[in-house]
């Protein structure tokens, strides 16, 4: 499974769409509606979009969009996991280091 930038729960932006309606509205992520796609709910106005099956023009809240076109906006909680990733890294290449000198 791909790295994926969002999770079950997060409200996040849309940054990137074919369509500029889309651009900068929030939505609510769902669950993941196959390897890189998640079902959301566009919070706000209903938007017009077609079916994924037969391809009908439908008004609604519902859709899926491809991981990378999301931003997900978890504020404090992910720059937090940001920083913790980020010092296990530095620890992690640190201890390679340490034994590669003959050290730890």
């Amino acid at each position: 499974m791909a790295n994926l930038r969002c999770r079950p729960g997060d409200l996040a932006r849309i940054i990137h769409s074919r369509r500029p309606e889309l651009m900068n509205r929030i939505v609510f992520v769902e669950y993941l509606y196959d390897s890189e796609r998640w079902a959301i709910t566009l919070l706000g106005e209903p938007a017009f979009g077609l079916t994924e099956r037969g391809r009908r023009p439908v008004v609604t809240n519902e859709f899926s969009i491809r991981d990378w076109r999301l931003e997900p906006l978890r504020g404090e909680e992910q720059a937090n996991e940001q920083h913790q990733e980020s010092a296990f890294q530095h620890m992690h290449s640190a201890e390679h280091s340490l034994q590669d000198m003959g050290g730890a």
